[in-house]
């Protein structure tokens, strides 16, 4: 390898040189062309999916009176809690029962006492 280039004088040389520096940094310049082709592919893939998945929260999102989540919206809530102006909402998601009440033990739900509402203090 190598015997070819003896006969070569250093001019010659120099452009070979030159001219291997010049496919190396074309090559490289594709390259690097092809990878932020790649990239923003990925980006827009990307950005795609993030805006299907926010469709589909949206789709899937809960509505306005939801009875398991306790809220209804029956106008404004600020004057029956005594905020004004402020945004606090409180939403609680009420327990299942397991059992259907028994109505003739007390009236609770399995074993006769107990709630199947979960309460919370507002602070």
């Amino acid at each position: 390898m190598g015997d070819c280039l003896e006969d070569l004088n250093f001019d010659q040389l120099h452009c070979l040189e030159q001219d291997m520096e010049n496919a190396v940094q074309f090559i490289r310049q594709r390259k690097y062309k092809v990878i932020a082709t790649q990239i923003d592919t990925k980006k827009k893939k990307v950005r795609n999916e993030r805006e299907i998945h926010r469709g589909l929260l949206q789709e899937f999102d809960l509505p306005k009176e939801e009875p398991q989540y306790g809220l209804v919206d029956d106008g404004e809530y600020h004057h029956v809690l005594g905020y004004d102006n402020s945004s606090h909402v409180l939403a609680l998601r009420l327990q299942p029962c397991p059992l259907p009440p028994n109505l003739h033990a007390g009236g609770a739900a399995g074993t006769g006492s107990g709630s199947c509402v979960t309460t919370y203090t507002l602070l």
